[in-house]
């Protein structure tokens, strides 16, 4: 007979669904901070490296709490223990969220923006009457566009567009969403993700405050990935995490009432059940929630007015 295993390894972490960034098998203690205003005490699941291994999880009792994983090898002796220590991080100044309804979807998303050029890099002051050429009086958006222009949250582009159709990248909603909570970008420490040499400059204060904020916290494998997109299930989670409300973690997706609710992944319900509730965001055509939508330019100015109560 072949002997029994003594593999007491594990192949893989996850927190809430996601992978725990930095795994690796032979490292087993770890640090998660959790973005500002959790209150739900993240769920942890392990993988075995050997199918027969045993896994037992002890989950953390509360947010500033530690998760126990004990691997027991197929031979019943060969023991590992692995842990994840959590911690939550604060946020300066949060605004609370106003009581209107979200975003309409876009349908034009264009291109991918220039990651060397910013196109809000010089806010104007408050009140300053900014004139956007492809933002008619009779946009949807226009109000709340011309609104966040006259805060100085978005300028547009040197060509005098503003472009409210294109897929807003993570970079640009980032910078949008720290400069509404006036998050502080003098002396801002320096970004930490995996990518940062990918990170545009004119980005670079903004993603290290919102990290430093509990506002983002990155992939699975340590990376910002500025210009990728962020769908509706992300935006409702920046949205909430923004406004500084607690997020319960009871909440169900049976308390949505969209057609595509089993279509909301887990670790978003809550942030979408809160986002809705407090009038953040609503849903789209054919009463639904459209988790994985993209978010257009358009939509992240209208939803950051609506975080504002503007």
């Amino acid at each position: 007979m072949d002997s029994e295993s003594h593999d007491a390894r594990l192949k893989g972490i996850a927190v809430d669904g996601s992978s725990l960034a930095g795994f690796d098998s032979g490292k087993t203690s770890y640090d998660l901070q959790l973005p500002a205003g959790t209150t739900a005490v993240p769920a942890v699941t392990a993988a075995s490296m050997h199918q027969n291994a045993e896994v037992t999880v002890t989950q953390a009792e509360s947010t500033t709490g530690k998760a126990v994983i004990q691997v027991t090898a197929e031979d019943g002796i060969t023991k590992s223990v692995y842990e994840i220590r959590f911690s939550v991080a604060s946020i300066v100044n949060p605004q609370q969220p106003g009581s209107g309804t979200g975003t309409n979807q876009g349908t034009d998303p264009g291109k991918v923006p220039d990651p060397d050029k910013d196109p809000d890099t010089k806010p104007d002051d408050s009140g300053v009457k900014v004139t956007l050429s492809d933002v008619p009086v009779g946009h949807w958006a226009a109000d709340s566009i011309r609104k966040a222009a006259g805060l100085g949250i978005i300028t547009g582009y040197k060509d005098g567009t503003f472009k409210p159709d294109r897929e807003v990248s993570r970079a640009e909603f980032i910078a949008m969403l720290a400069r509404a909570l006036k998050l502080p970008t003098d002396g801002a420490s320096a970004v930490t993700f995996a990518d940062a040499g990918s990170i545009a400059s004119w980005a670079q204060p903004y993603v290290a405050q919102a990290a430093q904020n509990g506002l983002i916290t990155g992939f699975a494998d340590g990376t910002f990935r500025p210009l990728a997109t962020i769908n509706r299930a992300e935006l409702s989670a920046l949205l909430v995490r923004a406004s500084g409300l607690q997020v319960p973690s009871d909440v169900e997706a049976s308390s949505l009432s969209f057609n595509d609710v089993d279509q909301i992944p887990k670790w978003a319900v809550r942030y979408a059940a809160i986002a809705v509730d407090k009038g953040l965001l609503q849903g789209v055509s054919g009463n639904r929630f459209d988790a994985t939508g993209i978010v257009t330019r358009a939509q992240a100015a209208v939803a950051i007015m609506r975080l504002l109560n503007e």
